[in-house]
C-alpha cells in the first residue's frame, strides 16, 4: 500500500512578508531623501553652465567692441542697472547698442536661444560696481586689488534676495572661492549666483 505524502502549503511566512516590506520601505525612504538632493545638485550644475555661457558672451561682446564691456559707455548710463529677462523686449534701452539690455537681447538670446534657470524662469542681471565710488569709466575706483568687495555688493543684498533668478554681475571684480573680490583689471567681471544646495556660484570673466 503506497505511503501517503504529506501535503504542504507553499507560501511566505508573516516574518518573511514583514521583512520584505521593511526592506522595500527602507529603499523607498532612501530614494525619497536622496532624490531632491540629487535634483538640486543637477540644477546647480546647469546654473554653473549658464553662468559660464554668460561669461563667454561677455567675452564675445568685448571682442566685437574693442574690449569694452556692456554699459561702459557713459551715454548708456547703466550704473547699477537691473535687466529683467522676462520683459527684455520692452526694455527702453534694448535697441541702444552697447547697453546691458542690448547685450542680453542680442548676445544671450541670439538666434532664438533662451537664457533661463532650470525651473524655466528667465534669468535677470543686476549690475553693480565693486567699489563704493565706482563709475562706468573706473569701476574699481576706491578699492585695492584683492580687497573683499562682497560688502560693497551687499548694498544691494535686500534687492538681490527679493529677486529670484537674479545673477549679480560685479564690475571691477574677480572671484576668490565663492566671494567676489576687487580686481586691478578695469574690465574684470565676477558673476555671482546662489545655489539651491547652499553657497554661491562665482565665475570670473
Amino acid at each position: 500500500m503506497p505511503s501517503k505524502q504529506r501535503k504542504t502549503n507553499k507560501g511566505f511566512t508573516i516574518i518573511e512578508v514583514v521583512l520584505v516590506l521593511a526592506i522595500a520601505g527602507l529603499i523607498f525612504l532612501m530614494v525619497f531623501v536622496a532624490f531632491p538632493a540629487l535634483q538640486r545638485s543637477q540644477q546647480d550644475t546647469q546654473r554653473q553652465t549658464d553662468i559660464s555661457r554668460l561669461s563667454t558672451q561677455i567675452t564675445n561682446f568685448k571682442t566685437n567692441n574693442t574690449n569694452a564691456i556692456p554699459g561702459a559707455s557713459a551715454k548708456n548710463d547703466n550704473a547699477t542697472v537691473t535687466i529683467t529677462g522676462a520683459s527684455i523686449d520692452s526694455n527702453a534701452k534694448v535697441n541702444t547698442r552697447g547697453t546691458w539690455a542690448y547685450f542680453y537681447k542680442n548676445y544671450l538670446l541670439a538666434g532664438g536661444d533662451t537664457f533661463q534657470d532650470p525651473d524655466g524662469s528667465p534669468y535677470n542681471l543686476q549690475v553693480v560696481y565693486c567699489g563704493a565710488s565706482g563709475t562706468a569709466a573706473d569701476p574699481d575706483k576706491g578699492t585695492t586689488a584683492g580687497a573683499d568687495c562682497k560688502a560693497a555688493a551687499q548694498r544691494y543684498s535686500s534687492t538681490f534676495a527679493a529677486q529670484d533668478h537674479t545673477i549679480l554681475v560685479v564690475l571691477g571684480a574677480a572671484c576668490d572661492g565663492e566671494a567676489s573680490v576687487a580686481s586691478a583689471g578695469l574690465h574684470d567681471i565676477a558673476m555671482v549666483y546662489k545655489r539651491d544646495g547652499g553657497g554661491t556660484i562665482c565665475i570670473a570673466n
